[in-house]
């Protein structure tokens, strides 16, 4: 049978459509995704949850560790290109600003997240969307929390 139009194709963040399916992105490929502390290798580093996922995807292994472990860059904005996930564009102020996570589309990427000692599901836009707002949020996977 021939193989399901590329647009029906429900690739992760970290995948692209290939010609029998999704495929693995590579790191580079990845547009801005929201940033986590990671623990690759021996040393902690800032990375995109696509940046990571793609990672996984071709055979490398992470570990997510607390924000602290990493150092966050000043936030600083050069263009739209810069706003991360769960913040919106203001060109005329030249800033990024918070969304709001009922505005986030549902089709974002799913997030595990640690809340109050509570696993929830979470799309990528909304923990951003939060975060933003100055919640204090702990991602735990770069999927959906297993049911």
């Amino acid at each position: 049978p021939a193989p399901p139009p590329v647009t029906a194709l429900k690739c992760k963040l970290w995948e692209k459509p290939g010609k029998n399916g999704c495929v693995c992105k590579m790191p580079v490929q990845c547009s801005p995704s929201l940033q986590l502390c990671s623990r690759v290798g021996s040393s902690h580093r800032l990375l995109g949850v696509c940046q990571l996922g793609a990672l996984r995807c071709l055979g490398g292994t992470f570990m997510l560790t607390r924000d602290a472990d990493c150092d966050w860059p000043e936030e600083t904005f050069g263009s739209c290109r810069d706003c991360k996930p769960g913040t919106t564009c203001q060109e005329s102020l030249r800033k990024c600003t918070c969304q709001s996570p009922s505005e986030c589309p549902e089709d974002s990427a799913p997030l595990c997240v640690s809340s109050d000692g509570e696993e929830l599901t979470m799309t990528e836009c909304e923990v951003g969307a939060r975060r933003c707002a100055g919640q204090n949020l702990s991602v735990i996977g770069i999927d959906a929390c297993p049911q």
